[in-house]
């Protein structure tokens, strides 16, 4: 952790909508969370990632989406709040 509050996680993404990006540490989608985007930041590859993940998945269902491992920045309590710390 550091001390700006924040921490960084290495998470699986499972899901997303406008606002939120739904992700899980095991990789298990039953276990996932969902993570404000607004409260989310990434480096350049994570972001291009992040979009290049996107696009490939949007238009499939959910269950049949592929899984990206990604690393995130997010808020500390944001992380302890939806059990990730």
């Amino acid at each position: 952790m550091s001390g700006s509050g924040r921490v960084t996680l290495t998470l699986a993404f499972h899901d997303f909508s406008d606002k939120a990006f739904f992700v899980s540490e095991t990789g298990i989608a039953e276990r996932g969370v969902w993570l404000p985007r607004s409260q989310c930041r990434f480096d350049d590859l994570n972001r291009d990632k992040v979009e290049a993940w996107e696009a490939a998945n949007e238009a499939l269902p959910r269950r049949v989406r592929d899984e990206a491992v990604i690393t995130v920045r997010v808020s500390e309590f944001i992380a302890k709040d939806r059990g990730l710390i």
